[in-house]
């Protein structure tokens, strides 16, 4: 049978996009800076449908909010790629939102062939466009580590940055190494006790919530004020069984603002990655010690000297400017060939960039 919602029992995971310079390689997981619990958005709707229109919309509106968008486009990659998917996932991704891959894995049952098989589609299908995969039906008790260990190696191994697990409800904390984020409650309704949600084998900072059939978000107020910045991320809807996500809730842009504007505790796990930017006179020799500042915001985020290597939060806008020095000023960049000092850098991954000078005329 189709599986195009979240069993009710869910998962998620972690953050990244932008639109600017994009390039994509290693990241770590660490502990974030103050900002908001981010948005886990089963997109499980037409990528024809203005709904992925409007998603974008939101993170243009809120660009510090984290929103990770998980695809399906048939109960898992489907037979062949799909190039209006390719299209739209582009989308997503250009306007900072993470996008991740269904998979179910039906507590085990889907043989490891078959589960691998579905992460290896989605590489085949969609090469470099997806962040990480979504493991729905992701069994609760223990006795499945090897299983799921095998599964999260090979969707690391394959290039993805994140393995979002979905036992829906509390499971056997032997399973915290093979995910990186874990929805614990995927229900109808909102939990009874939202405070029992910050006890579940995995920490607050790794840990998610699905909610539907939630008709209003005012029902939610309470909910979200107990685990807003404390929970990675949460996602409100209500739509009804038995697709709960094959709409967007009238009320997202609220729930965006409400998470936004409750921000200031440390929320969940986000990526960081290395901003390497690298000076060179014109016939290509490297130049050392050229001043370098990188900007948030109007805020001074790093400061260090050609060649330098920022360590910074991906998906976020950066602006970089590069300083003169000695008998030598500022030309162009070298990849673009902007004679612009500053430069606007949304990190998706590991970034490089040099700066090239010519003399002082």
């Amino acid at each position: 049978s189709p599986r195009n919602r979240l069993s009710d029992l869910s998962k998620l995971i972690t953050i990244v996009m932008g639109m600017g310079t994009l390039i994509y390689a290693s990241t770590k997981l660490v502990k974030a800076q103050p900002s908001s619990t981010g948005l886990l958005v089963p997109l499980y709707i037409n990528p024809s449908s203005s709904e992925w229109t409007r998603l974008i919309q939101i993170k243009n509106a809120n660009r510090n909010l984290p929103i990770i968008a998980i695809i399906n486009p048939a109960s898992g990659p489907g037979s062949a790629p799909d190039p209006v998917y390719a299209q739209r996932i582009a989308d997503l991704r250009n306007s900072g939102i993470i996008v991740i891959g269904y998979i179910h894995s039906n507590y085990g049952l889907v043989p490891l062939p078959d589960a691998i098989a579905m992460v290896d589609a989605y590489t085949s299908f969609y090469p470099g466009l997806l962040n990480g995969i979504f493991i729905d039906e992701y069994r609760s008790p223990a006795g499945m580590e090897l299983y799921y260990a095998q599964i999260d190696q090979h969707i690391k191994a394959s290039g993805y940055m994140m393995t979002v697990a979905n036992p829906g409800l509390p499971f056997s904390e032997s399973y915290l190494p093979y995910a990186d984020i874990f929805v614990a409650y995927e229900q109808t309704g909102l939990p009874q006790n939202p405070g029992s949600i910050l006890q579940v084998a995995s920490p607050p900072e790794r840990t998610a919530i699905i909610a539907h059939s939630v008709p209003n978000l005012g029902l939610a107020a309470s909910v979200i004020n107990i685990l807003a910045n404390k929970l990675s991320y949460m996602y409100i809807t209500n739509d009804i069984l038995n697709n709960p996500f094959d709409t967007l809730p009238p009320y997202l842009e609220e729930l965006a603002d409400t998470l936004v504007s409750l921000a200031g505790q440390p929320p969940g796990p986000i990526l960081t990655s290395k901003l390497t930017i690298e000076a060179r006179d014109q016939t290509g020799a490297p130049l050392s010690g050229y001043y370098i500042v990188v900007y948030q915001g109007g805020v001074q985020a790093a400061t260090g000297f050609s060649p330098a290597n920022f360590i910074l939060p991906i998906g976020q806008t950066y602006n970089v400017q590069v300083q003169d020095f000695g008998n030598l000023v500022f030309d162009h960049w070298l990849d673009n060939g902007s004679t612009s000092r500053d430069r606007t850098v949304v990190l998706l991954g590991t970034a490089a960039l040099t700066a090239v000078y010519r003399p002082l005329i």
